[in-house]
């Protein structure tokens, strides 16, 4: 095996979402080269298809719009340097260039005078998070997977 790409396995625990290590066509962890059935249910992990609990990692963390003052996203605007930061007239957002985990990462939006979070892939499109809070604003449900 010559890389982690190449990995379809990888030790994971559901419960708190972290990755332990990646298994290769042998059967052994990457890192520490042990049976890797035997390290994952040492530490009370499960072997999963890699590209299964990349996304239950990315959906432990997705949330729906909520509410924030224009305080915290000044703030927010502030911190670090904005990512895909755009609109004009009456919408804006923008995304934290930091990594929650994953792909996701904490959006912020503005919709005239309010001020909305959530958390959702980097690639979200800005037309999409602005449907999104609308929904929020009007009592829909608007938490639709992004593509990744």
């Amino acid at each position: 095996m010559s890389g982690l790409q190449e990995c379809v396995t990888c030790v994971y625990d559901a419960e708190t979402g972290v990755f332990y290590d990646m298994v290769g066509d042998d059967g052994l962890t990457q890192y520490g080269k042990e049976n890797a059935v035997v390290y994952a249910d040492r530490i009370g992990a499960k072997l999963w298809a890699f590209d299964e609990a990349y996304e239950h990692m990315n959906e432990r963390v997705r949330t729906g719009p909520s509410e924030i003052t224009e305080e915290q996203f000044r703030d927010a605007l502030g911190e670090l340097p904005p990512e895909d930061w755009c609109g004009g007239g009456d919408t804006e957002s923008f995304k934290c260039m930091e990594r929650l985990t994953g792909q996701m990462t904490t959006i912020y939006c503005r919709l005239g005078e309010r001020y909305f979070w959530l958390t959702d892939t980097f690639r979200k499109p800005h037309s999409e998070i602005v449907v999104q809070c609308r929904a929020f604003i009007t009592g829909e449900s608007c938490l639709e997977k992004s593509p990744e």
